[in-house]
């Protein structure tokens, strides 16, 4: 099976919940929306037509990385009430020095060409997450590849919820006191939308993802999961000292997923028919509005 591998590095990045107010936290790496969203930006495509991309293209998306450091920053601001202006303050995390591999399953090596190119030349530049957190693509490639099955995780999301029996893949002695041990989160996230035209887009459906940081090893009674292995090829990842310390223990494996979504309406014309279903005729007075 094609498969596209898109190595990315931006300097921060926040992807918060849809439910995050004033404390933005933020998600261990982007959900498939943003991988969605992502794609879309890469083609020029608007959100709709980014999940319809998908779809039509039997696209499967995955995602892995980590970050190298951690922040929170403070912002006040005001807001208008019925009366009054009002101050308050938001607190947001943000991911620091973060490397991220996209992999993108396609049915055939067309397709491959095609999303290749697109993050080689994007008509819009990726961001993590916020809009002023720029990221750049430092390397993409095709390859052919087979799922295979795997009960070592390590940075990456894996669709679904896995088994509680799991241990560290690491020894405990070998770990640095100054090291952050995180276990696996499970988070129920948007998976897709419903767009129709003249109204705002409706959630469709949520599911269970599990987001792994630091290697973990299944139990042989838990199920194993199954992805693509990936093998870095930026000096960026590579020379990451959170890769080196794992990157020779077993091979990365990344699971891709694809949420089937209903079709969406394309909006061919901005001229709505008229109920004769042909276009109205211009009357003799209208006149053609002039620039201002």
């Amino acid at each position: 099976m094609p498969i596209v591998v898109i190595e990315a590095v931006a300097p921060v990045a926040s992807w918060r919940p849809p439910e995050a107010l004033t404390y933005h936290r933020t998600l261990p790496l982007p959900p498939y929306t943003t991988l969605v969203g992502m794609l879309g930006a890469v083609f020029g495509f608007d959100l709709p037509s980014a999940y319809r991309f998908v779809d039509d293209r039997k696209l499967r998306l995955g995602v892995g990385g980590w970050h190298e450091g951690h922040a929170r920053d403070l912002w006040k601001f005001q807001k208008l009430g019925d009366n009054e202006v009002k101050g308050d303050v938001l607190l947001r995390e943000y991911w620091i020095d973060v490397r991220l591999v996209l992999v993108v399953e396609t049915p055939n090596l067309p397709t491959a060409e095609l999303v290749a190119e697109a993050f080689r030349h994007p008509a819009f530049p990726l961001t993590g997450g916020t809009s002023d957190a720029l990221m750049k693509v430092v390397a993409v490639h095709v390859k052919k590849a087979e799922l295979q099955e795997t009960r070592r995780l390590a940075h990456g999301m894996v669709y679904g919820e896995i088994g509680p029996r799991y241990g560290l893949f690491e020894k405990l002695s070998e770990i640095p006191l100054h090291r952050t041990v995180r276990a696996p989160t499970v988070e129920r996230l948007p998976t897709g939308f419903v767009f129709e035209l003249d109204s705002p887009r409706r959630l469709l459906s949520r599911e269970l993802v599990t987001f792994v940081a630091d290697p973990i090893e299944l139990e042989d009674a838990e199920q194993a999961v199954n992805g693509y292995e990936i093998n870095p090829q930026s000096s960026f990842l590579l020379q990451s000292r959170s890769y080196a310390g794992w990157k020779d223990q077993f091979p990365w494996v990344i699971p891709v997923h694809r949420y089937d979504s209903p079709p969406t309406p394309e909006e061919t014309s901005l001229t709505k028919p008229s109920p004769s279903g042909k276009t109205p005729t211009k009357s003799k007075t209208s006149r053609a509005t002039g620039s201002t």
